[in-house]
C-alpha cells in the first residue's frame, strides 16, 4: 500500500497536468512516489518492494500457464524446444 496509495491520490491530478499522455514518466506513479522513473525503473531499484511485487503475481502466472497448458495443443509440436521468454523476475532474484 505504501506504492498504490500515493499513485491513487495523484490519479486527478496526473489527469489535469499530462491529460492523455502516453510517456511512461508521466503517471499518476510518477507524481505520488515523486520520481522520474518508469515504474519498471523504480521497482527494480527498490528490492523489497518487487519482491512484494513479484509474490503478488505468482498467482497470476500460475493461472495463466495452466490456462495456456490447457488449450495449445503442445504434442502438435513434436519434439520441439519451447523458450518461454517472457516473466516479471528478469534475471534479478530477491
Amino acid at each position: 500500500m505504501d506504492v498504490v496509495y500515493p499513485a491513487s491520490a495523484k490519479y486527478s491530478e496526473s489527469m489535469k497536468k499530462y491529460g492523455s499522455s502516453t510517456d511512461s514518466k508521466e503517471t499518476p506513479f510518477n507524481l505520488g512516489l515523486s520520481t522520474s522513473k518508469t515504474f519498471w525503473e523504480w521497482i527494480y531499484d527498490n528490492p523489497d518492494i518487487c519482491g512484494r511485487f513479484n509474490e503478488c503475481m505468482k498467482p497470476f502466472g500460475e493461472s495463466a500457464y495452466a490456462r495456456l497448458r490447457s488449450v495449445f495443443p503442445w504434442r502438435s509440436l513434436g519434439n520441439a524446444l519451447l523458450i518461454d521468454i517472457g516473466g516479471g523476475k528478469k534475471n534479478k532474484k530477491y
